[in-house]
């Protein structure tokens, strides 16, 4: 033999194998990781459709550009607050995926499809920013133009 493997012939047919399964396995767990974030992406959104208050807060909030200021209930600022935080802890979650091969970077195109850009978001960002990690922290302040905060001296 010249030193290579040769797939081909009988007893060396393992590593093709090996390799197959582990193909079918990664495609696997990307369908699997599509079908989880397809399934969260649907919860929220029913969440936000079913629930008129928070749809009209939404509203305000994309395209009227309403501020935190603009919210006119304490509870209405909570809601929407809750709201917010798990639409970014979403996003972080696609963002490692596409990081890690997981899912395809058109996934990252959802990032943004919603409130990422608006006042409410960069009013509120501080706190929102205590939620997820420094890394997609930073992601999300370039793509959306969002001032990292000042620490305290």
């Amino acid at each position: 033999m010249n030193g290579r493997a040769s797939f081909r012939s009988g007893a060396e047919t393992r590593p093709v194998r090996g390799a197959k399964r582990l193909r079918q396995n990664n495609s696997l767990a990307r369908a699997e990781a599509y079908r989880v974030t397809a399934a969260e992406y649907a919860s929220l959104a029913t969440a936000v459709a079913t629930d008129e208050r928070l749809n009209h807060l939404l509203a305000m909030v994309m395209w009227e550009d309403a501020g935190i200021r603009d919210l006119p209930a304490p509870d209405d600022r909570q809601r929407l607050g809750s709201v917010s935080t798990a639409w970014v802890k979403l996003n972080e979650a696609v963002y490692y995926q596409v990081q890690e091969n997981v899912l395809d970077s058109t996934s990252c195109s959802l990032l943004g499809a919603t409130i990422g850009g608006s006042r409410y978001v960069r009013e509120t960002w501080p706190g929102i920013r205590q939620e997820v990690s420094p890394e997609f922290a930073r992601f999300f302040e370039r793509r959306f133009g969002i001032q990292a905060p000042v620490p305290d001296p």
